[in-house]
């Protein structure tokens, strides 16, 4: 689309012919195949389908393994397994898009079952270094990256407005004839599009609110000793991260 909106703020000539014109054409075309493409592979639909699953398996299996709700570690295994099974058929229900697994896999692997069968100290140790550490140091990296891009852009989408203001001033006075206005317009409404389609500045906040939250949740689980306040705990801690992809979720589905 860059190309055909610059083609169609210009009037460049090549030969005799409309140079511009070609340009934008191509452009277009190009559009409307990569358009056509997408509607119908919808490989959006499958990326955010794929991520809402892991992310909500992954959860699921946490529980399961830390003895967090619904998987408390007095109930019998048989039933926290049942439950867990089912929890995750109910996902893959809600969405039918994924792919079917390939090969043989085992739903409740040896290592849940390993952790799960180990006592409440061994288990706060995993849980808070590889799961909450682990997720709000990757959060605080995320928010980070997104700050950083958001800064680019916008340092950016300055540069070209105020080329496009020299180009419109130096048209005026006569030093030059080239429609430089036309290109700096077009790269500008692209840059504003990209933006919005990223944001950067939405998902730097959001990140940054979901790993201060993950950093209190570390501290306070270094203080339960009981096993129905860890499953409590464990399950808001969970729950925390989940609102951070349910955000996440919506706030790329706007845009669909």
């Amino acid at each position: 689309m860059a190309s055909a909106g610059i083609g169609g703020t210009t009037s460049w000539k090549l030969f005799g012919g409309q140079f511009s014109a070609a340009i934008a054409m191509v452009g277009f075309t190009l559009a409307a195949i990569a358009r056509l493409s997408l509607s119908q592979q919808q490989p959006e639909t499958k990326w955010f389908d794929g991520r809402a699953a892991a992310e909500s398996t992954k959860t699921l299996a946490w529980r399961f393994a830390v003895g967090g709700e619904p998987f408390k570690v007095n109930v019998t295994e048989q039933l926290a397994v049942t439950t867990f099974t089912n929890r995750i058929l109910e996902l893959t229900q809600d969405l039918p898009s994924l792919d079917s697994p390939a090969g043989n896999h085992t739903q409740v692997t040896p290592a849940m079952r390993q952790l799960r069968g180990r006592d409440l100290h061994d288990r706060q140790t995993a849980y808070a270094t590889y799961r909450i550490l682990d997720q709000q140091i990757w959060y605080s990296n995320k928010s980070n990256w997104n700050e950083v891009r958001s800064s680019r852009w916008a340092a950016a989408l300055l540069t070209i407005d105020v080329l496009g203001a020299t180009a419109a001033a130096a048209r005026l006075a006569g030093w030059i004839q080239l429609d430089l206005l036309g290109i700096a317009a077009t790269c500008s409404a692209i840059g504003v599009a990209w933006l919005q389609a990223k944001q950067h500045d939405l998902l730097s906040r959001t990140y940054a609110v979901a790993s201060h939250e993950l950093s209190a949740i570390h501290d306070r689980l270094q203080m339960i000793h009981d096993e129905a306040e860890w499953a409590s705990e464990v399950e808001q801690a969970e729950e925390a991260i989940s609102r951070e992809h349910t955000l996440w979720r919506a706030s790329r589905s706007s845009l669909r």
